[in-house]
């Protein structure tokens, strides 16, 4: 499904923001 897949890059995307920070 669609929002699996946008929830999980949502999820991808905070992870590596708060890594680089």
């Amino acid at each position: 499904m669609k929002l699996v897949g946008l929830v999980s890059t949502c999820s991808n995307l905070r992870g590596l923001i708060l890594y680089t920070q």
